[in-house]
């Protein structure tokens, strides 16, 4: 069966979802399709104004990839909005990109938590740098329901996440028990 053709009620949904814009489902869904593994991205607090996310493989194949197309969405302290759950913005076959504050559709400030991947719609894994690993892990244990800022999917996601990515050396078992 041509490919073109399975995706094709997805290119329909895709452009009725983001008017505009030219995304091909075929050239989105190749790497899906075609390796193992699925993306982790990690983020990156680079300056106060510059978060950056880094795509890569979460997998124990070592074999060669290609960056994933990879919708992104995302809450902050500042706009905890966790009801937009289509993309704000793609990953568009690239390893990274860098989100400024100054241009950013949702804001933050310094010391802000910022959780990529809203009621956790999307097929991938995320990893937070320390400080903003802390920043999480302080509102979900903030007096009284300080937890409640987070929805409770990403509250589920950041479990997971983190369970997964200790468990694969990457980060410490005091991130995932913290947040327990």
């Amino acid at each position: 069966i041509n490919p073109r053709f399975i995706h094709l009620p997805f290119q329909v949904a895709l452009n009725q979802d983001y008017p505009g814009n030219s995304f091909n489902i075929s050239t989105m869904m190749e790497e899906w399709e075609n390796q193992s593994g699925y993306p982790l991205l990690n983020v990156i607090k680079a300056s106060d104004d510059e978060i950056i996310v880094v795509q890569e493989r979460f997998s124990n194949d070592s074999a060669s990839i290609n960056p994933w197309w990879i919708p992104i969405n995302y809450a902050t302290a500042l706009d905890p909005d966790f009801t937009k759950t289509t993309a704000d913005f793609w990953l568009e076959g690239s390893w990274a990109t860098i989100i400024r504050n100054t241009t950013a559709i949702r804001k933050w400030n310094a010391g802000d938590w910022f959780i990529l991947n809203t009621q956790s719609n999307f097929y991938y894994r995320v990893n937070y740098d320390d400080s903003l690993w802390t920043a999480i892990v302080n509102q979900l244990n903030a007096p009284g329901v300080g937890y409640s800022q987070i929805h409770n999917r990403n509250r589920a996601q950041l479990i997971s996440d983190s369970f997964y990515l200790a468990q694969a050396d990457i980060i410490s078992y005091k991130i995932p028990f913290s947040i327990m």
